[in-house]
């Protein structure tokens, strides 16, 4: 894939150059003091095209970025507590603080029973 890549981009770098090196007559832009070659002024206007899109698509998808970090955070924290919770039961007694075994609290029966309904 990044061969496909990289051989898109040479080709597509090497007609630019060949387009600007080809059309090299100078035309009259407004706010330019000198007429720059026809090829440059349209290089020059593609790339500025394109890094508008690209700040256009940046900014579009920035709340999906924003969620994604949200959600990475979260799983994080989730794991550090199921690994916490996880250490708890398997080091200590049969008996947790509150008084009671791991088969005895919500949502921790044993999968024999959970199984069997």
């Amino acid at each position: 894939m990044r061969l496909i890549q990289r051989l898109v981009i040479g080709l597509a770098t090497l007609a630019l150059v060949a387009f600007a090196v080809v059309n090299r007559q100078r035309v009259e832009l407004w706010p330019l003091p000198d007429a720059p070659p026809l090829g440059l002024a349209l290089v020059v206007a593609l790339l500025v095209g394109f890094a508008a899109g690209m700040a256009a698509a940046w900014l579009a998808f920035a709340p999906r970025r924003r969620e994604a970090r949200h959600r990475a955070r979260r799983i994080e924290a989730l794991e550090r507590e199921l690994a916490a919770t996880q250490d708890r039961l398997t080091a200590g007694p049969d008996l947790n603080q509150s008084g009671r075994r791991p088969a005895d609290l919500p949502g921790l029966r044993d999968r024999r029973a959970v199984s069997a309904h």
